[in-house]
């Protein structure tokens, strides 16, 4: 994360679930943004919030502050907000149960970014890998729609073709994370030996310029 922001650029961070303790411990080493995946539950998503939005205000005093119960005086409020000024709390929607959700974890305050789980949300469609069966494309326009609607942004992390990913910002998608440094490096490799194989087969030039098992 630190050599990130020595180069400008903020360090988003997937914690391994939605975790406020894991949230706080990323934070701590330098992230900007912690995203938690797979969030169903608005108890999950308040806790989120207030690692991130809140710290390092901790215990039974964050969750009167996060309930509703207390606010927050001066100057610890001007205190909190200049701490976490730069934190983004991003959560993905993964599932149908988040999606059913969605209305209540969007009334969670301080709630930066819906980020859509492809993969695990078409298995819980019950369509695993099928992104272009209408069922799939109504859950994303949902989300997507009730998302901005809610000035929230929404994205997705998707690896599988150029085509969903214009289709999903033609939908109003607008926080985008496409492939890895792995599966572009291993694509490209694919792509140029499958070419090469497919023009030369398996044979290679010998020195005298011959082609086939003889040149070996």
């Amino acid at each position: 994360c630190q050599n990130f922001s020595a180069r400008g650029l903020a360090p988003i961070v997937r914690i391994p679930k939605p975790d406020p303790y894991l949230a706080c411990m990323v934070l701590d080493g330098g992230a900007q943004g912690v995203v938690a995946p797979y969030m169903e539950r608005v108890a999950q998503a308040k806790e989120l919030c207030g690692a991130t939005k809140f710290r390092p205000l901790k215990g039974v005093r964050l969750d009167r502050v996060l309930s509703g119960e207390e606010a927050l005086g001066e100057p610890l409020q001007s205190y909190i907000g200049k701490f976490n000024e730069n934190n983004l709390c991003l959560i993905n929607i993964e599932s149908v149960e988040a999606i059913e959700s969605l209305d209540k974890l969007l009334a969670v305050p301080d709630i930066d970014c819906l980020l859509v789980g492809p993969h695990d949300l078409s298995i819980s469609l019950d369509i695993p890998e099928d992104y272009r069966n209408p069922k799939f494309t109504e859950a994303m326009k949902s989300i997507i729609d009730k998302g901005r609607a809610a000035g929230v942004g929404v994205g997705f992390h998707y690896s599988f073709g150029i085509e969903e990913v214009m289709d999903w910002i033609r939908l109003g998608a607008n926080f985008i994370v496409y492939s890895t440094d792995f599966f572009l490096v291993r694509d490209a490799l694919v792509r140029d030996v499958g070419q090469l194989r497919e023009t030369f087969g398996d044979s290679i030039h010998g020195k005298g310029g011959e082609v086939g098992p003889a040149a070996i």
